[in-house]
């Protein structure tokens, strides 16, 4: 058996073709990451059989550090799409209920101080002895758990982490995938818990042409380390990632239109009864054909009472503008809006919508994201969606219950989990914009495509009676 203490000597590039082996297996390099001689603390190391099998030990304080990742890391360089699965042992009972060891992808392998953070994506094991208490059953009940984590941009808190909880995952892997764009990386984290390997997370992380690939393992705890075992790992070419961005059909609402010349097509209906707070109810409220309004908004930005939301010059709702409800007094409102969406630059779009009450958001009839429930105006920020080139029809489905009343929808170029945040102030990281405001680099509102056609058989209609004189 074969054993490294440490950094060894530089990576020396894989081809995706042939996987030939390295100085430790199919890897090159393994090293500490984070700050030299004070966290990780202790060292890492590595050891391979001819078995396939590698022993992993790592320090550090965790891997979803606030300032840069703490761990052992056993990596190669990788160039394009790439998939990394392994089967992973947790040995012992670690001293912390965050112990992870599983496989991960970075931009880059730094550990200086103050140049230590890189975008990344891990999908991980926890502690298998990990419990929580039960105050019904007044005792400690196991809680295993798995996850994906990762690192939105480079040097910037907070991280992105989604779980599996409630059976101990025995593989995991996490892939990336050059999407249509040719800028952005779909990176998706899976666990496999005893029905295969199933995906529990995505993000869009705008990644570097060359990636660090390998297996890691982060104490949780700096004063000790843990170790870790992995078998069957591969590391493949993929090109077929499991897009899952829009899944649930949207909502049916009856009318209304489905967007006007560079705009939304809103109908705005006064619900004779309360509205209990929830979608299906203003779903049923909008179909059974109330006194309504309809009319066309370039963007939804309206504000009645309470909060209004992250840009200015608020529209009224309609209701109030036709005399219906005094300024500040709307209450059980139904709206939907509808547009179709203009796309030249493919790629994914962060959607945020400050509401109050709930809304539903779809594109091209898949739901985006949904608030079921009634709320204040705070940022709804939707997981980021990818966009092709074309036309995209939109529908927002509104309610507002009772109290304050506001509705936004802006949206900006990328994968972003917040809205303009900052660690020391306040950073403006995304051209957020309304969703229509086109003179402000907004998403742009075209007619439907069937106005698409008109428009297109009026042009040849007039091209053919020129001919003809």
């Amino acid at each position: 058996m074969k054993k490294w203490n440490g950094a060894l000597a530089l990576a020396a590039a894989m081809a995706l073709a042939g996987w030939a082996h390295g100085e430790i297996g199919i890897f090159n390099n393994s090293l500490d990451l984070g700050i030299a001689d004070d966290n990780p603390k202790l060292p890492g190391s590595v050891s391979y059989d001819q078995q396939g099998t590698y022993t992993v030990t790592g320090g550090g304080t965790d891997w979803w550090e606030w300032d840069g990742e703490r761990a052992h890391f056993l990596y190669s360089t990788i160039t394009g799409n790439v998939r990394i699965e392994a089967n992973v042992k947790i040995l012992g009972d670690p001293a912390n209920d965050w112990a992870k060891a599983g496989v991960a992808i970075r931009n880059d392998i730094n550990t200086g101080a103050g140049n230590e953070m890189a975008m990344n994506a891990f999908t991980a094991v926890t502690d298998p002895f990990r419990t929580y208490w039960d105050d019904a059953a007044q005792k400690s009940v196991p809680n295993p758990r798995g996850a994906f984590q990762g690192r939105f941009l480079q040097g910037k808190f907070p991280m992105f982490n989604y779980e599996k909880v409630g059976i101990q995952p025995t593989k995991v892997a996490v892939q990336r995938t050059l999407m249509p764009d040719g800028q952005w990386y779909l990176t998706e984290g899976f666990l496999d818990t005893g029905a295969g390997l199933e995906k529990i997370g995505q993000r869009y992380l705008k990644m570097n042409s060359t990636a660090y690939v390998g297996l890691a393992v982060t104490s949780h705890d700096n004063s000790r380390t843990e170790t870790a075992e992995f078998t069957n790992v591969a590391i493949s070419s993929t090109t077929a990632p499991q897009i899952w961005d829009r899944w649930e059909a949207a909502s049916v609402v009856n009318g209304g239109g489905i967007g006007g010349m560079n705009s939304f097509s809103v109908r705005e209906s006064l619900s004779p009864t309360d509205l209990p707070g929830n979608i299906a109810s203003t779903v049923a409220a909008l179909n059974s054909n109330p006194p309504s309004i309809d009319y066309q908004a370039p963007v939804l930005n309206f504000h009645d009472s309470d909060s209004n939301g992250r840009f200015g010059n608020d529209a009224t709702f309609g209701v109030v503008t036709a005399g219906l409800k005094n300024k500040g007094e709307v209450e059980n409102l139904a709206v939907v809006a509808r547009g179709v969406l203009w796309v030249t630059d493919p790629g994914p779009y962060t959607f945020v919508i400050p509401s109050d009450d709930g809304f539903e958001l779809s594109i091209d009839a898949k739901i985006v994201g949904k608030a079921d429930y009634g709320k204040g105006a705070n940022d709804i920020v939707l997981p980021a969606t990818y966009l092709t080139a074309g036309a995209h029809p939109i529908q927002m489905i509104y309610w507002e219950g009772g109290g304050g009343s506001s509705l936004e929808l802006f949206a900006a170029k990328g994968d972003w989990p917040w809205f303009d945040y900052d660690q020391g102030g306040w950073t403006k990281y995304a051209n957020w914009q309304l969703v229509g405001d086109v003179a402000n680099g907004g998403l742009a509102l075209v007619p439907e495509p069937a106005t698409f056609g008109l428009l297109a058989l009026g042009v040849l209609g007039l091209a053919a009676r020129r001919r003809k004189a």
